[in-house]
């Protein structure tokens, strides 16, 4: 697994050969550039793909044995899983090849939405949050969306640190740490629901696209 970048994300060249080979032979062109959009904070190529088609793509690859191709095959399930209309750009594909994951996303073209109260963009965004949650998901999303929690989440690791406290530990952490381990303990099953929900809805989580208007990411 080659290592990550010590800043910014791995870049298309990174990729090995026969899986870019592989991407452009699934989109119908060679790519003649690309694009690493700002901000985010995964070390794996996220990258826009332009193609001699003049077509365009939007790519998350990395290692098969690097944690975050599981969070891209997720990230696509759940794409897959979501009902039609729903305001997400569509999974065009996962491609495997030596060794490696890529999943390929439309692309979309626009800017982060403005969220000032005078855009007209957070109402929209408002509207598409309402429809979303409007009526139970379906059966497809529910089973693309994991209980499992992430031992990657922020909200894990407590359990661990009490029954293997470092000696750097905070005080006011180490006095709580009993609590804090039963609070992740439950709260996988009160934050259970049959609605779709994004977890990281932000305004760089979202674009608005020239065609679609506000898209939500990731």
């Amino acid at each position: 697994m080659p290592v990550p970048p010590t800043s910014g994300r791995l870049q298309w060249t990174d990729v090995p050969t026969p899986l870019r080979a592989r991407l452009e032979d699934a989109l119908g062109a060679p790519v003649t550039d690309t694009v690493t959009p700002a901000g985010g904070f995964g070390h794996q190529l996220a990258a826009a793909l332009r193609l001699d088609s003049g077509r365009r793509a939007f790519v998350k690859a990395a290692p098969d044995d690097d944690p975050l191709t599981a969070a891209n095959v997720h990230e696509a399930a759940v794409l897959d899983a979501l009902p039609p209309g729903a305001p997400a750009p569509e999974l065009l594909g996962i491609h495997h090849a030596a060794d490696w994951t890529a999943a390929v996303i439309a692309h979309l073209d626009g800017p982060h939405p403005d969220l000032s109260p005078a855009s007209g963009d957070a109402g929209q965004t408002w509207m598409l949050l309402d429809k979303l949650t409007s009526s139970p998901a379906s059966a497809p999303y529910v089973a693309a969306v994991s209980t499992k929690p992430s031992t990657a989440a922020a909200l894990h690791g407590w359990d661990e640190l009490l029954s293997d406290q470092p000696a750097d530990l905070a005080p006011a952490a180490r006095a709580h740490l009993p609590q804090l381990a039963e609070v992740e303990a439950a709260w996988p099953a009160r934050a259970h629901g049959n609605r779709i929900v994004h977890g990281d809805l932000r305004a760089d989580n979202m674009v608005r696209d020239h065609d679609r208007g506000v898209t939500f990411v990731d």
